[in-house]
């Protein structure tokens, strides 16, 4: 150890008895090598622990991980670092943090916070990552990391995150983080999320795939999260919530939600399959401690709102037929021009179809804005009362559940109509456009779920 210097930061190991860490500073003494020690026997002699640091990164702080032994984090002049090895070599932890002194820094329940000069607070959000580095997480394709313990915490206002002037949030929901060897395909790549049976109640794949309708009526919808297909560490964010509705192109919802129910506090498995090969992981998904609620009042909540989900789903299903029979009629008409019979069935064919989609969705109402001047159709009210169960970790009001039983009563009539035109008068119409010699019109059935 240096004769001169100043001592900046003493930390004694948080399981070890005996070891003790420290900084040195020598750069008023024009001397700006990093100097760190590592004592083993209470102070009595000391070891070098600056492998790896920059040559003129001068040390203010180490911290040693209170959970993983050896795992050590150096504040320095010129950013962070990490060591895996006790201090024996370091790495840098830079990320997007500015390349700024750092002089503390603290870990706390699993997140870094530091405090730099002249860059304010930054704080690195779960490093389970370092805490199971290993040399099996970069020899083999891929490696799916445990990830923490999740609150169920839900953020209010729109976005996956509370964001202010200064700062964000971490993002709203389970962390999961996988290693990749090199890039993979994106056909190559996916990840479930089951529940305590097996189900799988979310499955994601790269893709540009929006979310099903939006969750605020100020804006388009949400983005869904993309699943990273690069080679190196990856991050995803489960939202904690089961698949949504179908989204219907171009139509816009008022203070609704098609996004799925959030589940209840409970273990689920994170399935990450590449190539064909698959890692699990459990997720323990813990309830919001700063509430009262009890475990029943949640799986009511849930249980509602994955009920009002699915008649959602189905009208969306729906619409999404008659806007494909919509295309199919078109084509109809061009293919039949001058054929009068034909294009009065097409039409008459058409209005029967037009009155059962009046019910079910509002067409005027495909901006923002729209529904305020377009009364609101059967979707928008269940997506409304979807968006309303949701809010808050509460049971259900007995009003909501007269509301679903109305609304659901309303789909079951709607989509009966529906039903009954795709199995009569599809037919009859079929039957006057053969005699055309023209080809009949299929509907195929649409059964897809939001993200």
């Amino acid at each position: 150890m240096p004769e001169w210097g100043t001592v900046d930061m003493v930390e004694p190991h948080p399981h070890k008895a005996g070891t003790i860490y420290i900084a040195v500073e020598r750069h008023k003494l024009g001397d700006y090598k990093p100097y760190a020690f590592r004592s083993d026997d209470y102070g009595k002699t000391w070891v070098s622990i600056t492998n790896g640091l920059p040559a003129d990164a001068y040390v203010h702080v180490v911290r040693a991980d209170p959970e993983r032994d050896g795992l050590l984090y150096a504040g320095t002049e010129v950013g962070i670092f990490f060591s895996l090895d006790d201090g024996a070599s370091w790495k840098p932890l830079q990320l997007n943090l500015p390349r700024v002194p750092v002089h503390d820094l603290v870990v706390q329940r699993g997140d870094i916070a530091v405090a730099t000069h002249g860059r304010a607070f930054w704080v690195l959000d779960d490093v389970s990552p370092l805490r199971q580095w290993s040399n099996s997480a970069t020899q083999g394709n891929f490696h799916l990391f445990k990830p923490r313990q999740t609150y169920r915490i839900q953020y209010t206002g729109r976005g996956d995150s509370i964001g202010t002037s200064n700062g964000t949030n971490p993002p709203q929901g389970a962390i999961l983080y996988y290693n990749l060897k090199g890039d993979v395909p994106a056909d190559a790549i996916k990840l479930e999320i089951l529940d305590a049976s097996g189900q799988v109640i979310r499955r994601y794949q790269p893709s540009a795939k929006a979310a099903a309708g939006g969750d605020d009526e100020e804006g388009p919808p949400r983005s869904g999260p993309t699943l990273g297909t690069k080679a190196g560490l990856n991050r995803f964010v489960w939202d904690m919530r089961h698949h949504g509705a179908v989204q219907v192109p171009n139509a816009a919802l008022w203070h609704a939600s098609a996004l799925g129910p959030v589940a209840v506090p409970g273990t689920y498995t994170a399935r990450l399959t590449v190539n064909g090969k698959s890692q699990t992981q459990p997720i323990e998904l813990v309830p919001n401690p700063n509430l009262k609620v009890t475990q029943d009042d949640l799986q009511k909540q849930f249980d509602l709102a994955k009920d009002v989900n699915e008649q959602l789903n189905a009208v969306q299903n729906a619409v999404l037929e008659i806007r494909q029979l919509h295309a199919k009629l078109a084509d109809v008409r061009k293919a039949a021009a001058g054929k009068t019979d034909v294009l009065q069935a097409a039409d008459a064919f058409e209005g029967k179809v037009n009155a059962v989609e009046e019910k079910l969705i509002q067409k005027k109402a495909v901006a923002p804005q729209d529904p305020l001047g377009h009364p609101i159709r059967l979707n928008n009210m269940l997506a409304s009362l979807a968006r309303t169960v949701s809010e808050g970790d509460v049971a259900p009001t007995q009003q909501q559940y007269v509301e679903f039983d109305e609304l659901k009563a309303m789909a079951t009539s709607h989509l009966g109509e529906w039903d009954q035109l795709k199995k009569s008068a599809l037919a009859d119409f079929n039957l006057v456009i053969q005699k055309a010699q023209l080809s009949p019109v299929e509907i195929a059935p649409s059964k897809e779920t939001g993200i």
